[in-house]
């Protein structure tokens, strides 16, 4: 048995977010939704695809328009895990919105520590970071938003079990510490981030609309006329998206 990945997440809305979690959002106009509903299918069926590569996760796709979840694996589904790599979507709106960088080019310089990853050993821009998944520029990040401001904005964005910790567990909550969030979670996290609406999160957005903004553009991985993918992955979970064909819809 393989665990490659705990889970894959996607949200299907109109264009794609997302360990992989995903925002798909194919081009509709308002007025075809009516007609959309009639095209609802029986729902997906992943099995085959895990037993065929003996690989123990879960896969939960949610389609907005059609109001449709897809998913294999429902218990996982509905279990909490650390949310590692996916948590840079919130910790972008977090070090934008609190100063603790002043936007998506702003540089920090490399400290010189070499890292397993030799893209990360250089100064790097949220952008670039965000992409690459470069642990220390988060981490950097992290420290400079504050253990108070964090904890505020995490608990304020309704995310998981909200819990980040003590102080020292600044720079490691999301990797090695308490926070734990659902597959389920994540797809609602995600749904209130593309809807953009009041209110946003738990109560009023803490987040500005520049700062949204910014974050969106830097999840993009694929856009065409007719969708576009925005997404978070680490590099096991899009071996996982590999493994089971996981595409843009």
């Amino acid at each position: 048995m393989h665990y490659v990945t705990p889970w894959l997440s996607c949200l299907i809305l109109g264009g794609c977010f997302t360990p992989f979690l995903a925002l798909a959002e194919p081009v509709v106009k308002p007025s075809e939704l009516p007609q959309l509903i009639r095209y609802k299918t029986p729902p997906l069926d992943f099995s085959q695809h895990f037993e065929d590569f003996d690989v123990e996760g879960s896969i939960l796709v949610y389609d907005l328009h059609l109001d449709q979840t897809h998913q294999h694996n429902p218990e996982r589904n509905r279990t909490e895990f650390r949310p590692a790599s996916t948590f840079k979507i919130l910790n972008s709106l977090i070090a934008l919105d609190t100063g603790a960088i002043a936007n998506d080019l702003a540089i920090l310089t490399w400290d010189g520590v070499e890292r397993s990853y030799a893209t990360w050993n250089r100064d790097l821009n949220m952008r670039e970071a965000f992409q690459i998944s470069a642990v220390w520029f988060y981490q950097v990040l992290a420290r400079r938003a504050g253990h108070q401001k964090m904890q505020e904005l995490v608990a304020a964005a309704n995310y998981g079990n909200q819990n980040i910790g003590q102080a020292a567990d600044l720079d490691t909550f999301w990797l090695t510490g308490d926070l734990r969030i659902t597959p389920e979670q994540q797809i609602e996290f995600l749904q209130r981030l593309y809807r953009n609406e009041s209110p946003f999160f738990r109560n009023e957005s803490p987040f500005s609309e520049q700062a949204i903004a910014t974050v969106k553009d830097i999840m993009i991985v694929e856009q065409t006329p007719d969708y576009t993918i925005r997404a978070k992955q680490a590099g096991q979970m899009q071996k996982m998206a590999e493994l089971v064909g996981m595409s843009a819809i």
